[in-house]
């Protein structure tokens, strides 16, 4: 049966686990205003339920547990926990949102938020996805060996019941992730450590999260961690102890400039305050207090033939 036609067409949704699984909504008062098709389209189902009559502008799946699903309405958030047709129970989801008209929802995976967009009362967010998973995770940590170029990745749990497992992703850009690894669960009540190890890692910054799964198919993300694999032929620098409580600091070269550098430093308003010029060697001692540099933020630009670098000194 084709979806009929019951005036302005609000909103297609796809259910991400099944592209034949599809929500729609319509924002018109006196008619169904929430469809569902499990066949691509064949046929459809009102999950309208007991939903008050008023437009519904937007609809989203729960993503790991899609029978679940949010309507952004007339009157607020409303939610249900099962997609069940003619029975299908709506309520409200409005706290700190009020009855408001809600025209857009929308979903972030890295952190299970919900952002609800309302008509003239700005934006709002919940974690109203977020999974209740059978495990408590305790830390996640990601430590690089940059000579080996492999990163290892451990993490502490306890209280695991049911877990099928963990599956380690990694990112770019800190937003599209793939799933470069897979743990199984040890279902343990005690503290348990895992460890896994991402090898052969290429150049550049890279992220990591887990992803949680439960044996019902559920999931939840971990906070990401980040590390940053460097070429080590590119000339990097760093500056040590900062912030420094007067005394001195250190400037040190991964390796010894061929073109030799100068330092300059110079306070917030761009004011030159000392320089260093023609240094050769790979480690710089910076002594602040023969230089009267006092409490305070400064800028230290280093100068390496036609590369330059700049970095906050603060001192206390």
């Amino acid at each position: 049966n084709l979806l009929p036609n019951l005036g302005y067409l609000s909103c297609i949704e796809v259910d991400p686990a099944n592209n034949k699984r599809i929500l729609v909504t319509y924002s018109s008062y006196d008619v169904n205003s929430v469809w569902l098709t499990t066949n691509g389209g064949t046929n459809w189902t009102s999950v309208e339920g007991n939903l008050p009559n008023m437009p519904v502008r937007w609809a989203i799946f729960a993503p790991g547990n899609t029978d679940q699903a949010l309507l952004a309405t007339e009157l607020g958030v409303w939610s249900t926990d099962d997609l069940d047709g003619n029975a299908t129970v709506w309520g409200p989801s409005n706290g700190g949102l009020a009855n408001t008209r809600v025209d857009m929802l929308q979903y972030r995976t890295v952190d299970n938020t919900v952002l609800a967009a309302t008509h003239g009362r700005g934006m709002f967010t919940t974690t109203f996805f977020a999974a209740a998973l059978p495990v408590t995770l305790l830390d996640f940590r990601a430590d690089l060996d940059a000579e080996r170029h492999t990163v290892d990745l451990t993490w502490r749990t306890e209280r695991e019941f049911a877990l099928e497992g963990y599956l380690i992703q990694r990112s770019s850009d800190g937003r599209t992730f793939k799933t470069v690894g897979e743990v199984p669960g040890r279902n343990q009540t005690d503290v348990t450590d895992y460890q896994w190890t991402d090898l052969d890692l290429p150049v550049g910054r890279h992220y990591y999260r887990l992803k949680m799964l439960d044996l019902d198919g559920s999931f939840e993300y971990s906070d990401l961690v980040a590390v940053e694999l460097r070429d080590a032929s590119e000339l990097t620098w760093t500056l040590a102890p900062n912030p420094v409580y007067g005394g001195q600091t250190t400037l040190r070269f991964n390796r010894t400039p061929e073109a030799g550098f100068g330092i300059s430093v110079f306070d917030l308003n761009g004011r030159l305050l000392r320089t260093l010029p023609n240094q050769t060697d790979s480690e710089v001692t910076l002594d602040l207090n023969r230089w009267n540099l006092g409490s305070g933020i400064y800028l230290i630009r280093v100068q390496s033939g036609a590369q330059s670098w700049t970095e906050r000194l603060v001192v206390q």
